[in-house]
């Protein structure tokens, strides 16, 4: 049912656009955070369900990570909260990511299903 390969490509996808759009604040890293997961949702194909259910883990993944180096780092517009509540963060990223992981892949899911769909021979469908 979870498809490793690209959970993990999602993930490195996720922390990758997060770090690159989070230079523009936190909407940024948002609409990074999308941007991958619907790339993962596409690449894993199938339907929306399968990349939504893969677009879980590789949301959390790429969520604690980002969360972490965002508090450590500054990113996400300036946060700058502090080595101690780092897990904290992780934690909160990880879940508004989750929401992202979820609806981006299910997007990337169904715009590679229906790209499969192909026409019969007459033209008619």
């Amino acid at each position: 049912m979870f498809e490793w390969k690209w959970i993990l490509t999602g993930a490195i996808l996720i922390i990758i656009f997060g770090i690159i759009f989070g230079f523009f604040g936190v909407w940024g890293s948002i609409i990074g955070i999308l941007i991958a997961a619907i790339i993962m949702g596409y690449l894993i194909g199938g339907s929306a369900i399968k990349g939504a259910i893969n677009g879980v883990p590789a949301s959390i993944i790429g969520g604690i990570i980002l969360g972490v180096y965002g508090t450590y780092f500054g990113l996400f517009g300036g946060l700058n909260i502090g080595i101690d509540f780092g897990p904290l963060v992780g934690g909160v990223f990880s879940t508004l990511f989750l929401i992202l992981g979820v609806f981006g892949g299910a997007i990337g899911g169904l715009i590679k299903s229906h790209k499969v769909i192909k026409k019969n021979p007459q033209g008619v469908e």
